[in-house]
């Protein structure tokens, strides 16, 4: 195994210095579709690289003999004129290299072994890949849901927010995964989708509320 695919295939906590990464626990994805009718969410193997925060201001302006004039726009008076909360996520798919085609193979169900690998068995990081891929190309208003809309889900945990405090973001994928190749790592698939935010749980305004009532220890 190469450098690159013992850095993939090391924990998400650093043992090494566990208390740095309490907060580093692995992103979970979903859709409605596949919570309800598919069955689950993804947990995902290898958190993401980077994960950019934008939101602009709904914000014009004109020219004026005076100079330049800004408008501020808001559903209601006292609201705010924030744009839709984007997210644009990068990451690695982690190593997908399948080793059950190796002839060393070996599998244990139960108390049988077999060492004969299943025709197109993928290792986990793969089929983790393959199935957020699936999830963005999953339709706005599927059958199965007899009409609501398919929201997307994404439950983040980080540094940024106080301890212990999970964000759902809800909304929708922007495109399908976008991805590339590279023949230097040929079993590291990049990859990178933008997801539009609707709502999250809790509300953003409150976490960044409550912080501020947080003591702050002074040693």
């Amino acid at each position: 195994m190469g450098l690159i695919d013992k850095l993939f295939d090391y924990s998400l906590f650093n043992r090494l210095n566990p208390l740095e990464h309490t907060t580093r626990v692995p992103m979970k994805i979903w859709t409605k579709l596949s919570l309800e009718v598919k069955g689950g969410m993804l947990v995902l193997s290898v958190n993401p690289q980077n994960v950019d925060f934008k939101q602009d201001k709904r914000v014009t302006s004109d020219v004026v003999k005076s100079g330049r004039v800004y408008y501020f726009w808001s559903e209601t008076p006292g609201a705010q004129n924030l744009d839709i909360l984007i997210l644009s996520v990068k990451g690695t798919s982690g190593s997908i290299l399948n080793r059950v085609a190796l002839p060393k193979y070996t599998q244990k169900v139960g108390e049988q072994i077999t060492t004969n690998p299943p025709e197109g068995a993928l290792n986990i990081k793969h089929q983790k890949w393959m199935t957020l891929y699936a999830m963005t190309r999953e339709a706005a208003y599927p059958t199965e849901l007899n009409g609501a809309f398919n929201y997307a889900y994404i439950e983040y945990v980080s540094p940024l927010f106080p301890e212990g405090k999970k964000i759902i973001f809800e909304g929708h994928f922007n495109t399908p995964l976008l991805f590339s190749e590279n023949a230097g790592r040929p079993f590291l698939i990049d990859y990178n989708f933008d997801f539009h935010v609707h709502r999250t749980t809790p509300d953003l305004d409150i976490i960044l509320e409550q912080a501020n009532k947080i003591l702050v220890n002074k040693e």
